[in-house]
């Protein structure tokens, strides 16, 4: 339960009444000794960096070089849209840095700087040339626009849930203009947690005619709300899932889907995914060829699980959804 006193507003008091000054209760905040869930910053890195751990596992590689990770090489090109390989000291390395100009025809750079300290290296590579470049899609996007724009939305209705399940704890607020009063209430309270009804009256009530200690509504949220949000945020989750490959059927019809429309959402999953795919592909064909290696790559995981499911003929139903059953 939490009290507010009217004479100190700047002060909160928990069920036992303890007080704490509400800029201490943030310092506690920012030491890191209690969890601030409302940190959005925070909870957006930490939900761009579990969904950044699972695309890690889109794609499998066969034949890369030690000194190439698969980790390393994927993190480069979903985090900053791109990345090249190429040739340090006899060992083949993916690398990231800024891309330069002259431009070619379509006004495309044709080179990048990289900067290494750990490998001393500060040059200027050309593509095709002294490198290959490996781009996650045309644009050179990446994922992470995309998990950070969907993490950005859910962040909020994450928070938004945060406060409504703590909100709907406490159905009333106690006011009370001094100790006594105040100190009423708490036995209240008290009383109730032990199981047993009480009833409030003492000196101070019976004889100020100006004592009065009143109860505040303050949540008044119904189930529908609480319900709204928990489907806003299957809606969100679902979606960036379907946006980055993979089946999530998120129903806000409340009802079943039907076979055409689970067909429908699973073809919409496949443009990104073969198009990254195909970047990828193209890329290490390119790399095999200027540095005689043999490295191949497909779809990994859950992704290519769903690209190697059968699809089972839809069978017809006995009994038609409009027509009366016996």
């Amino acid at each position: 339960m939490v009290w507010l006193d009217v004479d100190k507003p700047n002060m909160i008091y928990i069920l036992q009444g303890d007080i704490m000054n509400l800029k201490e209760y943030n310092k506690l905040y920012n030491k890191g000794l209690i969890n601030n869930l409302t940190d959005k910053a925070s909870i957006i890195r930490y939900m761009n960096e579990l969904d950044l751990i699972k695309t890690n596992s889109i794609f499998k590689y066969d034949g890369l070089p030690d000194t190439i990770p698969k980790e390393e090489l994927e993190k480069i090109i979903q985090i900053h849209g791109y990345g090249i390989i190429t040739e340090v000291k006899d060992n083949l390395y993916c690398l990231w840095g800024g891309e330069a100009p002259p431009l070619d025809a379509y006004y495309e750079a044709t080179q990048i700087i990289v900067t290494n300290p750990w490998l001393k290296v500060n040059e200027t590579f050309t593509y095709d040339k002294d490198c290959v470049l490996v781009k996650n899609d045309p644009f050179k996007m990446g994922l992470l626009p995309i998990i950070n724009r969907y993490n950005m939305y859910i962040c909020e209705t994450d928070i938004t849930m945060l406060l409504a399940d703590v909100n709907m704890r406490a159905l009333n607020i106690i006011t009370a203009n001094n100790d006594k009063e105040k100190k009423s209430g708490e036995e209240f309270i008290k009383q109730l947690f032990e199981g047993k009804l009480s009833v409030l009256l003492n000196e101070e009530l019976k004889m100020n005619d100006k004592a009065m200690l009143n109860t505040l509504p303050y949540s008044n949220m119904s189930n529908g709300y609480i319900t709204q949000i928990i489907e806003l945020e299957q809606y969100l989750r679902g979606t960036k899932l379907n946006e980055l490959g993979l089946q999530s059927n998120y129903n806000m019809k409340r009802e079943r889907l039907t076979s055409s429309e689970t067909d429908l959402n699973e073809d919409s999953l496949k443009p990104l995914i073969d198009i990254m795919l195909f970047e990828r592909q193209e890329a290490m064909e390119k790399v095999n060829k200027m540095y005689s290696t043999n490295i191949k790559v497909d779809l990994d995981s859950s992704w290519k699980e769903q690209r190697e499911e059968p699809k089972e003929e839809p069978k017809e139903e006995e009994i038609k959804d409009d027509e009366p059953t016996e």
